[in-house]
């Protein structure tokens, strides 16, 4: 084999030739991302940066924690992501996108385990905290109320974990009043805002901020 040619995602040919073929969700995605860090990692890379991102956030924010990594192994003791003063500490991210079955913006955190008969007695965290990447930044928060998972009960998803999802208003294009609702709705489902991380690009201040926001980093 040889290598016939290097294009850049954000090469003005390659843009056209995949909004000639992509969904109308896809395109609206793909402009709000254009140029947001992150953007073209594949999204195992991008969960990876953004949990690390999230713990060293945890340690400015406690700042005489001890901070551990989990023991290895397969068992719920070892799939928390890391230890603060012996507090399992798991951290989940979502990324805002497009769902183009019900017509609105939608944030999705998957594979929380939570306690499930005899599967697992007790969820396998102490502290939940979620992490909403979107093209203006990194949201964090932690969540103290009721987990409202998603209906699915399959064998599949007892096992690795249920889905909390966060709906903007059906319709609504523009993600910045999308994300105020879905704002809304999580300090309303009991969880804490702790810090924001922003691009440095000129729709940083579109960001919503509610009443209540502790850093902004």
């Amino acid at each position: 084999c040889r290598l016939l040619a290097e294009l850049s995602t954000n090469d003005i040919r390659v843009r056209h030739a995949m909004q000639s073929t992509m969904t109308f969700g896809a395109a609206l995605a793909l402009k709000a991302y254009s140029g947001t860090p992150m953007a073209c990692m594949s999204a195992s890379m991008r969960g990876l940066r953004i949990q690390s991102l999230v713990q060293e956030i945890d340690r400015i924010l406690n700042p005489s924690g001890v901070f551990l990594h989990p023991p290895r192994g397969k068992s719920c003791q070892a799939s928390f992501d890391w230890l603060r003063d012996g507090s399992r500490v798991e951290c989940k991210h979502g990324q805002l996108g497009w769902h183009s079955t019900t017509q609105r913006w939608r944030i999705v955190f998957s594979g929380i385990k939570l306690a499930h008969l005899d599967i697992r007695p007790a969820a396998c965290f102490d502290d939940l905290l979620l992490a909403i990447y979107s093209p203006l930044g990194i949201r964090i928060w932690r969540h103290h109320g009721a987990l409202r998972t998603s209906s699915s009960t399959t064998q599949r998803s007892v096992y690795e974990g249920r889905a909390l999802e966060f709906y903007g208003p059906h319709n609504e294009e523009r993600l910045t009043i999308a994300l105020d609702v879905i704002f809304d709705k999580l300090k309303r489902s009991g969880c804490d805002q702790l810090a924001d991380v922003f691009w440095q690009h000129s729709r940083i201040n579109q960001l919503p901020c509610p009443d209540g926001a502790r850093h902004t980093l």
